[in-house]
């Protein structure tokens, strides 16, 4: 069988196969003995698209990877929105996170590193969840996060300021604190030394 056409740039053909055009890695097809320019034989067409698809598949992932720290669900969400079936995606990531270039664990230590200043342990914990990061994961990550009493102080006095005055002041900065995930007892304990001739 004859390609339909071939791209000499990206090493990929395409070939016509029961009325559906498929894209073959020419990688592939010589790992296989195939000179798909030359020919490709059609009873080894169904292992060529299979294979090719899995080669697309990685290929895609590594890349991914390169430009972008996920979850093994966010490489696998990506995957799959980009049309690959959901077993040849699912087989990628998980040959990846053998090969240790998909780290849950490393994940959540950087998303926390990079957002902790910002956010509560709830709401980072809620948030990892989101993103596919197992439980057991995210609580070793937050076993040792717990916002310095001067950081919390500042970081309630920094809100405190968007907040107009008014008798409401102290509970709308208590509420903006707590939807940012942090605990009560800290922000308790912050809003104490901020407002403290007021009454929560």
């Amino acid at each position: 069988m004859k390609l339909l056409s071939y791209d000499p740039r990206k090493l990929t053909g395409e070939i016509l196969w029961k009325d559906k055009i498929y894209l073959l890695s020419e990688e592939v097809c010589l790992g296989c003995g195939v000179d798909m320019i030359k020919d490709v034989p059609e009873e080894k067409l169904p292992v060529l698209i299979e294979k090719s698809r899995e080669y697309f598949c990685r290929s895609y992932l590594y890349a991914q990877i390169a430009s972008y720290l996920k979850t093994a669900k966010g490489y696998y969400d990506k995957l799959i929105s980009k049309g690959f079936p959901r077993d040849v995606a699912a087989s990628a990531v998980e040959r990846a996170r053998e090969e240790g270039y998909i780290n849950d664990a490393s994940f959540a230590e950087s998303y926390i590193r990079t957002h902790g200043g910002n956010k509560g342990v709830y709401r980072l914990k809620n948030e990892l969840k989101q993103k596919g990061v197992p439980s057991d994961i995210i609580e070793e990550a937050l076993k040792e996060m717990r916002t310095d009493p001067e950081e919390m102080f500042r970081i309630a006095e920094k809100i405190a300021k968007t907040v107009p005055e008014g008798p409401t002041k102290r509970s709308k900065v208590y509420a903006k604190l707590l939807r940012r995930g942090y605990p009560y007892e800290e922000i308790s304990s912050a809003l104490s030394r901020l407002f403290s001739d007021d009454e929560f």
